[in-house]
């Protein structure tokens, strides 16, 4: 079953069923079951300050080059390992160990 599927069953658990009839905002009671199921909003990175604090082996996504993993105080693409690239902001972590 896909992470998508598993989610949705999960919504289905809330009992919540569309009728015809006057508009009612779900999105409420929707946040709150996503958060309790472990949903966490993504951290941004926006300085080079943020960046240097990471660990090694951090992964972000930039606009840019897409996932790159911080080795010491470079960050290398997976597909391209010896080139160095430069993040650009804002950033958002992936990973970190």
């Amino acid at each position: 079953m896909s992470a998508r599927d598993e989610l949705a069953e999960d919504m289905r658990g809330l009992g919540i069923t569309v009728v015809a009839g006057p508009a009612v905002d779900l999105t409420e009671p929707l946040a709150q079951h996503l958060i309790k199921a472990g949903w966490v909003k993504p951290r941004t990175i926006t300085t080079v300050a943020e960046l240097d604090a990471l660990p090694d082996n951090s992964v972000v996504l930039d606009e840019m080059d897409g996932p790159l993993i911080k080795v010491g105080s470079w960050f290398h693409s997976p597909t391209d390992e010896m080139k160095a690239h430069s993040v650009i902001f804002p950033a958002i972590l992936l990973y970190e160990p």
